[in-house]
């Protein structure tokens, strides 16, 4: 129960919208705007930016005596972290609370906020939410229409908060939630401090990727001949094993088997496959070299904290 009394400072329901600064991925949040909206008193705060970063606090209370209510809360506190905001006292995350409550369940697709609305029947903004993204994600310069258009969506999910906070009431447990939103708090500190990386290498091994891929399968496939480009070519490996000899598993269409569990038994029995299994997971490795690393040479990524089916 989210107790009036017990929070005279009040229960502020908080969204931000924001994109990487730079427009650079990898690096911390830039805010675009927020809104802040008292859920018993309905006092709304929509703030643009430059009213933002004029502030050197939050326009709301955030000691012990408030409650800052988000939904995927780091977000938000990443955002607090940009605007050079101390992380409130008190935090309830309405997302731990759903994933608590529908953990395993088969409720549908998805745990973002559009999921919870829809499996508690709350009312859907009703906004395109992924044009307004994209607008977003392009940045300044803003049109007083942009203006209006972003904070009117990001008054949208607070409306949507204010919906789906008393319908998650029966689901929430004291003092486990706020331990959860403690928990955001650290997790939104993670984000922004990132991994450093050794930049200048992961920029030259970036550049060479391709190449790198191209030269580990002609020092590898010369034994084989199985590939053609940077492609496993299943006529070519049938051909091979024919010319060797090797029996191998066929799936219920009457295909070769590719998964890496039964090249790796047949490795077993064929000693002169190892290499090929060894390139094919090397490879299968080396598809995305696309690791978001800030301009100040930090791994910055999504935590994606109690996403896990066991709550991780």
């Amino acid at each position: 129960m989210i107790d009036r009394q017990a929070y005279p400072g009040g229960v502020w329901l908080v969204d931000f919208e924001f994109h990487p600064a730079n427009h650079h991925e990898g690096n911390v949040p830039q805010v675009v705007c927020m809104v802040a909206r008292e859920y018993f008193t309905g006092r709304t705060h929509r703030l643009w930016q430059s009213q933002l970063t004029a502030m050197a606090q939050p326009p709301f209370p955030t000691d012990a005596t408030a409650l800052l209510v988000a939904y995927y809360a780091s977000a938000e506190l990443g955002c607090f972290s940009s605007l050079g905001w101390a992380p409130p006292v008190n935090v309830l995350d309405l997302f731990t609370v759903f994933r608590c409550a529908t953990n395993g369940l088969p409720y549908g697709e998805g745990h973002g906020l559009l999921s919870a609305l829809a499996v508690y029947s709350c009312a859907d903004p009703g906004i395109d939410k992924a044009a307004m993204r994209q607008r977003i994600l392009l940045g300044a310069p803003w049109s007083a229409s942009d203006q209006s258009d972003i904070l009117a969506y990001c008054e949208s999910d607070v409306i949507a908060l204010a919906g789906l906070l008393p319908t998650l009431l029966p689901a929430m447990r004291q003092p486990r939630d706020l331990l959860y939103g403690r928990f955001m708090v650290a997790a939104a500190d993670i984000e922004r401090r990132g991994i450093p990386v050794d930049h200048p290498t992961f920029l030259h091994l970036s550049r060479q990727w391709v190449t790198l891929k191209q030269q580990l399968i002609q020092h590898v496939d010369r034994g084989y001949g199985v590939y053609v480009g940077e492609a496993f070519n299943e006529k070519k490996f049938a051909a091979y094993l024919a010319a060797q000899r090797i029996p191998w598993p066929l799936t219920a269409q009457g295909r070769l088997e590719t998964k890496d569990e039964t090249f790796k038994e047949q490795a077993l029995a064929y000693p002169q496959l190892r290499p090929l299994r060894e390139l094919r997971k090397t490879l299968s490795a080396m598809k995305n070299n696309d690791v978001p690393v800030g301009q100040d040479g930090r791994n910055r990524t999504l935590l994606s904290a109690f996403r896990s089916k066991t709550g991780r």
